[in-house]
């Protein structure tokens, strides 16, 4: 499309709502047309001057957080201001560079749309292609577009039709309906679908606003007033029948009980309308703050929708579906691939190359329905309402009402269905996603109204995103705030969803990584299951606590088994427990946080709570109870709408925490609070409500510091609530789901692969939402699982940081599977950044995940002298490091986001280490095959000029990369898992491959490489096979030299608070090895040359060597001797 150019070259129009059409006078030069008319947010380009400083236009609270200039804005609050069109300023210091300002053209007035006269002309266009949607969004850099063909669309029935006495059995009505034509008497109608449909023609007027929403800052706004919902409409067919109308009463007079209880409802910022408005608002925001652009993006849009109560309809209709956008993208080149979200912890969950099918559960919805239910498409409608097209204000009949003007019934295969938020991206060359094309995000900033869910069709350009409400109107109706933003090209930042990931956490007020250490501990559930005892507990406890110089646990969790049934918390199994206090006493002995596991929101079928109040069970429109799925067993799913049901949660989880001492919560199958049916106690409040509400009244009862871990529950509701979330389907013995399940299952059955899938497609919300659990590491060889299958599961977990839990009898597992585990141990604290999760095309299976290593600050010599430090020593905390970084790297609203220092995926390392590249890789399929992984890929944080803050040398192509970045000497090549070396020149006849570094791998097998430069003149650190970091295992390296060799000296400190036995990897820049001497903790130890390392001049590595790797064998006896860990290498 052509652009529209404004009042200034700089100035580009951001986003554009088109107004009514209307006649133009002669003036206009256009005499008896109609002219399209449009108002405009428009973006100014600077240029470069440095970059923003965000604490010029910011003031600090007494919490120290940052807070934008505004009159009456609080953190959490929203105000609302009108903008002058003398103070349209973009609230951004002057100056600020390479970011994209925004400004409102628009001045205070407000636009009635009454007639031709009244009409404010901000823009004029021709009815051309403008003309065919209501609002586009445009990036401003790119040319790229996001369009909406209409404004909102409604989809409602008669509030009757949605009741439990009406719903209860078809058969009843089928009877009903026989009787009465037998009787006589008017026989009921059928379900009605209503869908109201508002474009441009139905604006009353506009309002230009400034506001500010929580997290996002000082924002520029679009107020837009819509016709009132079925205003001046034929209502005949909502009037709810006799039969039913005392049961409906009812039903409104719990939702007005339940109303004025403010704990039971919930109001976000930007909720408020002005008093006696009866009119639809559709508010369309843009942030003012640059941190929340990101590299040079244009901002996001964001809008919401506000719904009033009708004097007439609201008290008698059900709301279904708010459609927020109806339209298209269009991002300039081809798009590849959609990342599409699941509803809860277990649902799939990874991105789906164009065209290919989106995986899903193959188990029936009897079985697996509930897991993976969250947002809803809209129905087929019996009744479509073009809100303005209809002059006779009557009803459309789609009987009568053209075919072309239905919506088609669209094929679940040929589009792709993402819950609360999906990214459209354009792979280019395919190779990384970092070197990708533009990309849309779109989604959400919370699912605290409505279960958001995003539809794209096969082609990836068709977008349309739904609210679904399915609830009675009983009062205003509001949605959360929609957000939508273009990507530029090859400004990913590594990951084109971080902005977005980053304003729903600021929005939720997320802050992951603060409440307590990072987890890393023992669970019961699948070694004993449900077979557990104080006494087996306790025994694990002890032996956990005396092995934790080797494999050190912070936390043991009880999992299900303790109690009689779900549902009944406080009944112990007798003989088997006497009471819990006892447990979490014998874990807090062994130093160790008590962690326990509940399912507050469920209930067995012979529960006790199950058999005394059957009015708490969720009920289906049947009147059965509400199907849960099968994890196992059918349970039943308490409604959290209920006061009483939130009652009872809230005293089984104060009594776990105050009674029993318990400081860690796993709160399992929470989607069970808002399962779907209309047997409720509240009709008037929606699923996602209900779930919003169920996590309030859990962090409440358990209190700001006890560490809650959401499992099964609905990913956007937990933002915010949960410490650690769950973000896969239970791991299980094998690779695929067992015999009898369906091995070919992609939804929300136990198995290794599903485990390690959703743990990569859900790594970039790690830290930044939550801490993620990936779910227990097994290693009994009671499993099906081979070793190169345990090392993939373990090598995720440690490459994404996600919370470390092991659940066998340690002392039962063989010597080689403890050193896989040990050599994870200890955490590091930093996620690394999955490289290829938008391009890969093996069902959302990604293959490489990165993290790079530096020496070059100074964080860990300050963490080293802390008091936190020395506390954590004689704690023997062995997790402090990883907690103070995963803290450091972990999103924060307070902190500046500086993308290109890429401190999420970086290990701070001892000084005189360097700085090298980490990449895991791995081969998901079921056959040997050779792996590659890009040039691209492979290059560190400072060779990139992120450092310098120059992302010209970022979009360099690679041969001008690797002409100025390429050492004489090449680059160092160690595998983590199978200790091999190899020596990697970029010259010569390896210039122009793509692929340099290529490893052949088993089945299902995961290798870690780390790459670092040939330094020829100075000795290096190349790995080690202590931990998969190599390097996180040393304090100290030091290397001196002078002119004589003799005095040459290489003196290696290692840390010292765990055993440890393996190898250490050395360069030494020398010919001769026949001089080294090795010693360790003062003794003579094992070593041996295994290559030489060619100077990278000629091909020929004999004459023209820089340096030798040698290996020597190395001991941590842990045991505070002198010089225990203590390295030293004279050559």
């Amino acid at each position: 499309m052509t652009e529209i150019q404004n009042s200034s070259e700089q100035e580009k129009w951001i986003f554009s709502l088109t107004l009514p059409s209307s006649s133009s006078s002669k003036s206009d030069g256009v005499s008896g047309q109609n002219q399209q008319r449009s108002v405009e947010l428009v973006t100014i380009q600077n240029g470069d001057s440095g970059p923003v400083d965000t604490n010029s236009r910011n003031t600090q609270n007494k919490d120290g957080r940052d807070e934008p200039q505004s009159s009456s804005t609080t953190t959490g609050q929203a105000s609302e201001q009108s903008l002058s069109s003398s103070s349209s300023s973009t609230g951004i210091a002057g100056g600020a560079t390479k970011f994209s300002e925004t400004k409102s053209l628009l001045d205070s007035e407000i636009d009635k749309f009454e007639g031709v006269d009244d009409i404010k002309e901000d823009g004029i266009c021709q009815d051309d292609d403008s003309s065919k949607s209501c609002w586009k969004f445009y990036s401003s850099v790119h040319g790229l577009t996001l369009e909406s063909s209409t404004l909102l669309r409604l989809s409602y029935r008669p509030a009757w039709q949605s009741i439990p006495e009406f719903t209860k059995s078809k058969r009843q009505r089928a009877l009903y309906k026989a009787l009465a034509y037998c009787c006589g008497r008017p026989v009921l109608p059928g379900d009605e679908q209503i869908w109201e449909v508002y474009t441009t023609k139905d604006i009353y007027k506009t309002e230009k606003l400034k506001t500010t929403i929580r997290g996002m800052g000082s924002c520029q706004s679009l107020r837009v007033y819509l016709n009132p919902l079925g205003a001046d409409t034929d209502l005949n067919n909502m009037t709810t029948p006799r039969e039913f109308q005392a049961s409906l009463d009812l039903h409104q007079q719990r939702a007005n009980g339940q109303e004025e209880n403010s704990w039971t409802r919930f109001t976000e910022p930007g909720d408020s309308l002005p008093d006696g408005n009866e009119y639809i608002v559709l508010t369309f925001a843009v942030p003012l703050e640059a941190k929340l652009c990101g590299h040079n993006h244009d901002p996001p849009i964001l809008w919401k929708v506000d719904i009033p109560p009708h004097r007439s309809v609201g008290n008698s209709m059900t709301l279904d579906t708010i459609t927020v956008l109806d339209g298209s993208v269009d991002l300039s080149e081809p798009a590849t691939a959609v990342y599409v979200e699941g509803y809860q912890s277990w649902s799939f969950t990874g991105s789906v190359w164009k065209g290919e099918p989106q995986p899903t559960s193959a188990m029936p919805n009897l079985f697996s329905g509930a897991f993976n239910l969250g947002g809803c498409l809209p129905m087929t409608p019996t009744t479509v309402l073009p809100a303005s097209a209809c002059q006779t204000n009557m009803l459309c009949n789609p009987e009568i009402f053209q075919s072309s003007k239905l919506p088609p019934k669209s094929s679940k295969k040929l589009r792709y269905k993402s819950d609360f938020f999906a990214c459209v991206t354009t792979a280019r060359d395919g190779i990384i996603d970092e070197y990708g094309g533009p990309a849309l995000v779109c989604g959400w900033l919370s699912q605290h109204k409505q279960f958001g869910v995003v539809s794209i069709d096969d082609r990836l350009q068709n977008i349309t995103m739904h609210a679904t409400h399915d609830a009675i109107v009983n009062s205003h109706v509001s949605t959360d705030w929609a957000y939508a933003q273009l990507i530029t090209p090859h400004r990913y930042d590594e990951e084109p969803m971080v902005h977005y990931l980053h304003a729903t956490a600021a929005y939720n007020q997320a802050e992951p990584l603060q409440n307590g250490p990072l987890l890393t501990g023992w669970c019961s559930w699948y070694h004993y299951y449900e077979n557990i005892t104080e006494e087996n507990l306790r025994s694990n406890f002890t032996r956990l606590a005396t092995m934790k110089n080797q494999v050190p646990t912070n936390m043991a969790m009880v999992d299900d088994g303790y109690m009689t049934a779900w549902g009944d918390w406080d009944s112990l199994k007798p003989g088997k427990f006497t009471t819990m206090d006892v447990v979490s006493g014998d874990i807090a002995s062994s130093s160790m946080k008590p962690g326990l596991w509940m399912a507050p929101f469920t209930a067995d079928k012979h529960s006790k709570i199950a058999k005394n109040h059957p009015e708490w069970i969720i009920k289906n429109k049947k009147g059965y109870p509400a199907n849960s799925s099968n994890c196992g067993k059918f349970f039943y799913g308490l409604d959290a709408t209920n006061p009483k049901v939130r009652e009872h949660v809230f005293n089984s989880i104060r009594k776990a925490v105050k009674d029993w001492g318990f400081q860690v919560l796993k709160i399992d199958f929470l989607y069970a609070a808002c399962l779907e049916g209309n047997g409720k106690y509240d009709m008037s409040m929606t699923r996602a409500e209900a779930m919003h509400l169920a996590l309030q009244t859990i962090r409440e009862a358990a209190g700001p510091n006890v560490f809650l871990i959401g499992c099964g529950c609905p990913m956007a509701s937990g933002i915010g609530y949960i410490d650690g979330m769950r973000v896969s389907a239970d791991t299980g013995p094998t690779w695929y789901p067992e015999l009898p399940l369906p091995w070919w299952d992609n939804g929300t059955l136990p198995s290794l692969r599903g485990m390690i899938r959703n743990s990569m497609s859900r790594a970039p919300m790690g830290h930044r939402w939550w801490q993620n659990d990936p779910d227990c590491l097994l290693l009994g060889e009671s499993t099906k699982l081979t070793n190169e299958e345990v090392a993939s599961a373990a090598s995720i977990i440690a490459m994404t940081c996600g919370m470390l839990l092991v659940s066998d009898d340690l002392t039962k597992v063989s010597q080689d599977r403890v050193n896989i585990l040990s050599r994870i141990f200890p955490m590091t604290g930093v996620s690394g950044v999955v490289l290829d999760l938008h391009t890969t095309k093996d069902k959302g299976m990604p293959s490489l995940i990165r993290l790079w290593c530096t020496d070059r600050y100074r964080h860990l010599e300050r963490f080293r002298s802390s008091d936190s430090f020395l506390q954590s020593l004689e704690e023997e905390d062995f997790s402090a490091e990883a907690t103070y970084f995963g803290k450091k790297s972990a999103f924060a609203h307070s902190k500046a986001f500086n993308a290109h220092q890429r401190t999420r995926s970086c290990i701070h390392v001892a000084k005189g280490m360097g700085t090298w590249t980490m990449i895991s890789l791995s081969n998901w399929s079921d056959q040997p095959k050779y792996m590659q992984i890009p040039r691209l890929a492979i290059y560190s944080p400072p060779e990139t000029g992120w450092e310098a803050h120059d992302d010209v040398d970022f979009l360099k192509s690679v041969d001008e990369k690797q002409d100025e970045t390429e050492s004489v000497g090449g680059y160092h090549v160690f595998s983590t898992w199978s200790g091999r070396y190899k020596h990697l020149s970029l010259k010569g006849t390896n210039s122009n491959d793509p692929y340099p570094i290529a490893r052949k791998l088993h089945a299902h097998e995961t290798e870690i490489f780390h790459i670092r430069k040939v330094t020829p003149t100075k000795p290096q650190y190349v790995g080690s096979d202590i931990h998969f970091s190599c390097g996180h295992e040393v304090l100290s390296f030091d290397s001196s030299s002078s002119s004589s060799s003799k005095e040459n000296r290489v003196m290696i400190c290692l840390k010292t608070e765990l055993k440890r036995t393996g190898h250490v990897y050395l360069f030494l820049p020398i010919v001769d090895a026949s001089h080294v001497k090795v010693t360790m903790a003062g003794k003579a130890t094992d070593w041996s040359v295994i290559c030489s390392v060619p100077d990278g001049i000629e091909n020929n590595p004999i004459s023209h060597c820089c340096g030798r790797i040698i290996r020597l064998t190395v001991i941590v006896n842990a045991d505070k001797s002198e010089k225990d860990g203590e390295i030293v290498v004279d050559y």
